[in-house]
């Protein structure tokens, strides 16, 4: 028996078992490689592989088609059983192929069953660039929560404020006493009441209903005054707080050449739109020798009526850029005819000017373009404004200037 069990031997290459010189073709099942729990091994065909720990916990059943993760048996996609990453060889399986993997992919590589970044052999939910750059947007957004909180806040205070003036001019008309209404029966009597005593009143005839309602007024007035007093206070005093007046007058309440020297910690409107104004970029390249109309600033721009709006941004006041490369979510570049800043929530809006609307391929590309900012989430009251003119509709410089300086009307001029 013993020497039968010598001569029976496996061939790889063939995929049979010989027998005494009989080859024997071997089952599917047989040929498959088949892992031992009990001593740490991996049996193909006869031949032992010792197994590390991390493959002994997370290892691929080619038979089933499955992984097994703490003796617990999952099914795998076709694209997991077409890649898989091996630890104990530090190489990547795709297909049948084992091929070596750079040591930056065996530092950073991805777990399917964490759904996280291994990342010398720490988990992490994503790579360091990552956190960085979530808490950069993070800040960002608390940035922009609170200037639209502000902004509530101050809306609600001019609210407030009217209604109070409006209050306080009534509040001298009402007649002398206070109201007091009686439900009985279903039936509503009002009395008016004189004397802090008085627990009865006087009795309001129906043809006196003008009076109950002047009593009633009063009686809303005085209270309404007396909390809107005490939500205007604490308003003001929320707006001051948050606003951070206090420490924005710290820097510019100090010297002109001791400003030269300091970096402040926070910026004003005016310092940010100033760094906004004076980044560098790469303008459009296109027929640049086309730029032949001069404006106020003392830049090129490509037409008469572009060179008319841009002297009316500068001379409000608006911060802007001439032809700034976009990127689109397409990958796409863009150079929108002017970049302007919105100060106060520190976001760009895009002005488009379109000039020759009678030619049809001109107006084609122009709707075109709408159509691929709106894509990119780029669309008219949110981000967007774009003016027209065509020869029977001339460019409406006095109405353009109105709805600028509404939209925008944060007067910068001195930073331009």
């Amino acid at each position: 028996m013993a020497k039968k069990r010598r001569k029976l031997r496996f061939s790889h290459r063939m995929g049979v078992l010989k027998d005494g010189g009989v080859r024997e073709k071997v089952t599917k099942k047989k040929r498959k490689p088949r892992f031992s729990h009990r001593m740490g091994v991996l049996k193909v065909g006869g031949v032992k592989e010792k197994v590390t720990k991390t493959r002994r916990k997370l290892c691929f059943s080619h038979r089933k088609g499955e992984m097994k993760d703490g003796g617990i048996w999952k099914r795998v996609t076709k694209t997991r059983r077409k890649l898989c990453f091996s630890h104990r060889k530090a190489e990547m399986k795709d297909g049948r192929i084992w091929k070596r993997v750079t040591k930056t992919r065996r530092k950073l590589c991805f777990s399917h069953r964490k759904a996280e970044m291994k990342d010398d052999r720490i988990w992490k939910s994503v790579t360091k660039r990552g956190k960085t750059s979530d808490l950069v947007k993070n800040i960002e957004k608390g940035e922009k929560q609170m200037r639209e909180i502000l902004r509530l806040m101050k809306e609600r205070e001019t609210k407030l404020k009217k209604a109070i003036a409006k209050a306080e001019l009534e509040e001298g008309s009402f007649p002398e006493g206070h109201l007091r209404i009686s439900v009985s029966n279903n039936r509503i009597r009002y009395y008016k009441m004189l004397q802090n005593g008085d627990t009865k009143g006087e009795y309001i005839v129906k043809e006196k209903c003008r009076e109950a309602k002047a009593l009633a007024q009063k009686d809303y007035n005085r209270r309404f005054l007396k909390t809107a007093k005490a939500e205007l206070g604490r308003l003001e005093r929320d707006i001051l707080y948050f606003s951070g007046e206090n420490t924005d007058l710290l820097f510019q309440n100090l010297s002109e050449n001791r400003r030269k020297l300091i970096t402040p910690y926070i910026l004003t409107d005016e310092q940010y739109a100033l760094e906004w104004l004076v980044k560098d970029f790469k303008p459009n390249p296109y027929m640049a020798e086309k730029r032949i109309y001069d404006t106020n600033r003392g830049e090129m721009v490509r037409s008469k009526s572009e060179a008319i709006l841009a002297d009316m941004l500068y001379d409000i006041g608006i911060p802007y850029h001439y032809e700034k490369p976009l990127r689109l979510k397409s990958g796409r570049v863009v150079y929108p005819d002017f970049t302007l800043l919105e100060v106060n929530a520190r976001k760009e809006i895009y002005f488009e000017h379109f000039g020759l609307l009678e030619d049809e391929e001109y107006l084609g590309n122009a709707l075109a373009k709408l159509d691929e900012y709106r894509g990119c989430g780029i669309y008219p009251g949110k981000n967007l404004i774009f003016t027209y003119e065509t020869r029977n509709s001339p460019l409406d410089i006095k109405g353009i200037k109105k709805m600028l300086m509404e939209l925008l009307g944060v007067s910068f001029k001195s930073i331009q």
